[in-house]
């Protein structure tokens, strides 16, 4: 089947083996476990891993590949068509997620997927960026929204680089695989999540500007001079329950 490859839906495949064996490496798949897997794509890592886990639910947005995946006729591949951000999990219990995760959409994924507990292990590939900043600590131009989320909710892993030059088509930067594994915690999701970009949102500004209508004034007095990307996850953490209100 001749697919066109979509840079609507930023589709890149991987074409070097050496790399998709590493990749499979680093899940380390488990015969008895049922993977989610988003982007499948081709089928590059999906097909490699079928024959090591009980089953895989890939979601993917091209109906083309959707249907050359179904096509490939695999009694523990589940596909379907639809764009992740869309997709509500049906299951209960608790399973590990892959995916190659297109640049244009990366963040609000990630974001989706650290707030579903369902999720207990997250291996993506992203932007390399991206990946850089999620590990950034405070102090460090990096350092963002995206950073005090992933680490609140998540240990985090920076697993290897990724060349864009394995990719077909060959995307303008480099990659990086990164795993995520989640944390016991007992946040509101919804409410840290708008107290940290509430923080974020003019990050040259002090906090006292940033977060004046929504935390006590012993908070303000407390911190309030300093500025969002100074403030580490661990202050964070602390001055949420204290003084969010």
């Amino acid at each position: 089947m001749d697919i066109p490859i979509r840079k609507s839906w930023g589709q890149n495949f991987i074409i070097d083996k050496n790399t998709i064996n590493k990749i499979v490496k680093i899940i380390n798949p488990q015969i008895d476990e049922e993977i989610i897997e988003i982007g499948p794509g081709r089928g590059a890592i999906t097909m490699p891993l079928l024959d090591k886990v009980q089953s895989i639910v890939a979601i993917e947005i091209d109906p083309l590949l959707t249907q050359y995946l179904k096509d490939k006729n695999k009694s523990n591949l589940i596909v379907e068509n639809i764009d992740f951000m869309d997709w509500s999990p049906s299951f209960k219990n608790k399973r590990r997620v892959i995916g190659n995760l297109p640049y244009y959409i990366s963040s609000p994924i990630i974001f989706k997927l650290i707030k579903d507990e369902r999720f207990n292990e997250i291996i993506i590939m992203l932007q390399k960026e991206l990946g850089i900043r999620m590990l950034a600590n405070e102090g460090n131009k990096d350092y963002s929204r995206m950073s005090v989320m992933a680490q609140t909710f998540c240990e985090i892993k920076y697993e290897t680089d990724i060349s864009k030059n394995i990719f077909n088509p060959k995307p303008n930067v480099d990659s990086c695989i990164i795993s995520l594994k989640r944390k016991k915690s007992d946040l509101d999701f919804e409410k840290y999540s708008k107290y940290i970009r509430y923080a974020f949102q003019h990050k040259r500004k002090k906090i006292k500007n940033n977060l004046k209508n929504y935390i006590s004034q012993e908070g303000l007095e407390k911190f309030g001079e300093r500025r969002a990307q100074d403030i580490s996850v661990e202050e964070y953490i602390e001055t949420f329950n204290k003084y969010f209100f």
